[in-house]
Parts: structure tokens; sequence; C-alpha cells
């Protein structure tokens, strides 16, 4: 079993009101997670479903993860929860994401991230360090395509 705590910020010229709805376009968001191949709500607010496909390290992980909102704090934080499976390499994935937002400058929004990921299986086997890159690398690409689709006009 392997355990990895990841920090992340970054910052998005919008509202932060603006910005939390737009946390909540689920399929919009979905887009700007890398590998994520499909998802649906399965209690609005509360559950989703997503399958994502991406390579780690050696390995093209595909798994069907179950989404959970654990706290809603609107408009300033979220906490959820992200598991799944990957039966082919015999892993499971937990992971935890804190998500707060915050006045940042110039009248934009300041976002943090902080993520709590647990994982077993072959993909634990991998390293630390190179987990710790892939999941750096998912959080950096994942925040420049959120700024893009806040750039490209999201509308409330």
């Amino acid at each position: 079993m392997a355990q990895q705590e990841i920090l992340h910020s970054f910052e998005i010229q919008a509202e932060p009101g603006v910005v939390w709805t737009s946390l909540w376009d689920i399929e919009g968001m979905a887009r700007c997670i890398p590998g994520c191949q499909s998802v649906s709500t399965k209690t609005p607010d509360r559950s989703y479903s997503a399958t994502v496909r991406k390579k780690v390290g050696p390995f093209l992980v595909r798994m069907e993860l179950a989404i959970e909102v654990l706290a809603n704090d609107a408009p300033n934080s979220i906490r959820v929860e992200i598991s799944g499976n990957d039966l082919k390499l015999k892993s499971h994935i937990r992971q935890l994401l804190d998500i707060r937002l915050s006045q940042g400058r110039d009248s934009g929004t300041a976002v943090d991230i902080h993520a709590t990921l647990v994982m077993n299986g072959v993909l634990a086997s991998l390293g630390k360090s190179l987990i710790e890159m892939q999941v750096r690398q998912v959080l950096n690409d994942f925040s420049e395509a959120f700024q893009a689709k806040m750039r490209n006009g999201y509308k409330v």
C-alpha cells in the first residue's frame, strides 16, 4: 500500500462565485481531467461515476470510479472521495480531495487542492516518486484546462 499527500494551488481570473458554479458543471469538469472518458450523475450534488483511462508509468490504467461529495461548504470548499479498481492490474485507489476557494489577487480566485491518495496492488509498486510525479502532472493538466475553460467564457 502506498499513500501520497500532495498540495496544489493555482489562481483563476474570475470571481469565487463563478468558479464555484463552474466546479459543479460536471461534464465541463470531466473535460478538464486528463484521461476522463465519461462521467454520469448518480445523485445530483452527491454522487457520480466516471471512467478514466490513463497511462501511469509503464501501465495503462482503466478504472470505473465512484465519486462521492463528503462535504459541501458552498461557495468556499468541497471534500470529495474518489475510489476505483483496475481489475487487470489488481489495483485499488482511494483519493480524498479537499478543494478550497478564496479571494485571490486582482479580483481572481485562489484554488487550493489537498489530495490524499492511497493505492494498493501493482500501482502501489511503482514507487513514491513516480506516483507523486504522475499525480502532480494530472493536477497541473487539470488546473491548466480549468483555467482555459474559465478564460473561454464560462457563463453562470
